[in-house]
């Protein structure tokens, strides 16, 4: 919904706040990463006209950084994360909706790729 209701002021507020993402990221500031991650998803939430998706996401906050979190500090998953949502950004200054729901699509897949071996990880630990 986002690439369908982009504006120049989105993208280019979008842009500033992957900026903000990538420097933190280059600076293995993982606490400023999740402050302008939650403002990118707060722009692309308003942006694209879906406040109570926006207020569902929200309430699962907390829930949603203890994942990234796990994320964002695995080895080389700032520049992997970096290249999956300018890809996003790219298709929502395009105005293409259907290739920023797969950019999305992949950025989810590869967290949660992330995530399950890293969970499965500590249950090998765990049973030791």
């Amino acid at each position: 919904a986002c690439a369908e209701h982009a504006t120049p002021a989105l993208v280019k507020q979008l842009r500033e706040i992957r900026k903000e993402i990538e420097d933190a990221f280059d600076q293995s500031d993982f606490k400023r990463v999740l402050t302008y991650t939650e403002r990118f998803y707060e722009a692309m939430f308003t942006g694209g006209h879906k406040l109570m998706m926006h207020q569902v996401v929200k309430s699962l906050n907390a829930r949603i950084n203890q994942l990234r979190a796990v994320t964002i500090a695995s080895p080389g998953r700032g520049a992997d994360s970096n290249r999956e949502m300018n890809k996003l950004l790219s298709a929502i200054a395009k105005k293409d909706g259907d290739a920023a729901a797969a950019a999305s699509l992949e950025h989810v897949r590869r967290t949660a790729g992330i995530v399950m071996v890293m969970l499965a990880e500590r249950a090998a630990e765990a049973s030791m």
